[in-house]
């Protein structure tokens, strides 16, 4: 059996460098995983919105001590995020479809570096689907045009 908890970062995707869900999940191995020997189940499957996962210890079940140190940990960190973790509970049995309700907080503690990264990356890529829009619209508008063939003949 591994008795932990779950987690789900939610990042505000408007305040954080696009970058920064890397470096949160680099500094929580680094500051909290290795240091406590705990393990950690890392979804993949969050895109750029979301880290979570499971953590427990191969040793020893987790308590709530220990999640209260992950809450501690992620209330420290300089990012703007939707934080929900879980109850103690088995890895087996764990529903990692459910929503997490037990402890949800909002962290609002994101650099002005990274806020402004956010907006510059944000920009940057509405400036880019702008111009798909435009070339795009221009495709339709030629796609409406009679074939050459069409021309020579009238």
């Amino acid at each position: 059996m591994e008795i932990g908890f779950q987690y789900d970062i939610e990042y505000d995707l408007k305040r954080n460098d696009p970058k920064e869900k890397a470096r949160f999940e680099d500094r929580m191995q680094a500051e909290l995983i290795t240091p406590n020997s705990y393990r950690r189940l890392l979804s993949g499957l969050g895109g750029m919105l979301h880290t979570y996962g499971f953590i427990w210890h191969d040793d020893r079940d987790l308590t709530d001590d220990d999640r209260n140190s992950f809450i501690r940990w992620a209330r420290a960190q300089p990012i703007d995020a939707t934080i929900r973790i879980g109850a103690i509970e088995d890895l087996d049995v764990a529903d990692f479809n459910r929503e997490l309700t037990e402890t949800v907080f909002e962290q609002r503690q994101a650099t002005p570096q990274s806020v402004a990264e956010a907006e510059s990356f944000n920009r940057k890529t509405q400036e880019w689907i702008e111009r798909l829009r435009t070339k795009r619209g221009e495709q339709d508008a030629a796609d409406q045009l009679p074939a050459r063939q069409d021309l020579k003949s009238e």
